[in-house]
C-alpha cells in the first residue's frame, strides 16, 4: 500500500502529476472540511483546484461526478470511523457487564468485601500480564 497523501512519496508525486494534483484536491477538502459540509467542502476544493490550474481540465469537465465521487467516499470514510467509534463504546459496556456479573458471583459465593476486593485486584493483575 502506498500512502498518496500530500507530503508523502515525493519522488512518486514528482513523477506522476495528476496523482499529486489529486492529492492537492483532497488536502485542500480535508482543510475545508473542518469549516463546512463534505460537499461544500468538495466543491470549494475544486473550485480552488480550478483556479490554481491543479486538474483543472478534469474537474471543468467532471465536476459533477468528482463532487458526487467524492462526497460518497468521504461519506464511507466517516461511517466507517463512526461504526469503529460505536464497537469501542459496546466494547466498554460488555466489560462493565462482565465486572459486574464477576461481581454477583462473588457475592453470591458468600464472599466478603475484602475478599471480593482482593479477587478483583488478582484477576486485574492477571489481564495486565
Amino acid at each position: 500500500m502506498i500512502n498518496i497523501n500530500k507530503g508523502y512519496n515525493p519522488e512518486l508525486m514528482r513523477k506522476c502529476k495528476t496523482l499529486s494534483d489529486y492529492a492537492s484536491l483532497i488536502e485542500k477538502v480535508r482543510e475545508y472540511e473542518d469549516y463546512c459540509s463534505v460537499e461544500e467542502a468538495i466543491k470549494l476544493a475544486s473550485e480552488y483546484c480550478i483556479a490554481n490550474n491543479i486538474l483543472k481540465e478534469f474537474l471543468e469537465k467532471n465536476l459533477s461526478e468528482v463532487v458526487n465521487m467524492l462526497t460518497a467516499e468521504f461519506d464511507m470514510d466517516k461511517a466507517l470511523e463512526v461504526a469503529r467509534w460505536e464497537g469501542k463504546e459496546e466494547g466498554i459496556e460488555e466489560g462493565k457487564m462482565e465486572v459486574q456479573n464477576y461481581i454477583l458471583e462473588l457475592i453470591e459465593q458468600g464472599l466478603s468485601r475484602e475478599e471480593i476486593k482482593k479477587k478483583i485486584e488478582e484477576t486485574k493483575t492477571l489481564s495486565e500480564q
